[in-house]
């Protein structure tokens, strides 16, 4: 969804294949191009989520809402056992900035 990227298997370093810019939308085209200049085989496999931060949640509640049998279980699973959102998937409301006490200050959103 963001570009990005979980995993990279590989039986020996490949030196290069992550020196261009990381954490930008193009950073999976830009690793794989990298990958064919070496003369790597390279495959994707089916996308699964990516949650980097509050505003990857959001999403995923959202998604969870319109399809409930998403292929991250132990994600949800996770979040329902540890009360992070409500059962259906929606999210809990959080004190805003202007809201919380320094100590609730939630984790700033991810830049985009």
């Amino acid at each position: 969804r963001d570009g990005g990227y979980s995993l990279v298997a590989m039986r020996r370093a490949h030196p290069g294949l992550f020196q261009h810019p990381m954490s930008t939308p193009s950073v999976l085209e830009d690793t794989l191009a990298e990958a064919r200049r070496l003369g790597l085989r390279a495959e994707c496999v089916e996308a699964r989520f990516d949650v980097d931060c509050a505003v990857d949640l959001s999403w995923l509640a959202q998604a969870r809402a319109q399809q409930p049998e998403l292929p991250c279980p132990r994600t949800l699973a996770f979040l329902d056992a540890n009360g992070l959102w409500e059962q259906g998937g929606r999210l809990e409301s959080r004190p805003t900035r202007s809201e919380a006490e320094p100590s609730e200050v939630p984790e700033p959103e991810c830049e985009r």
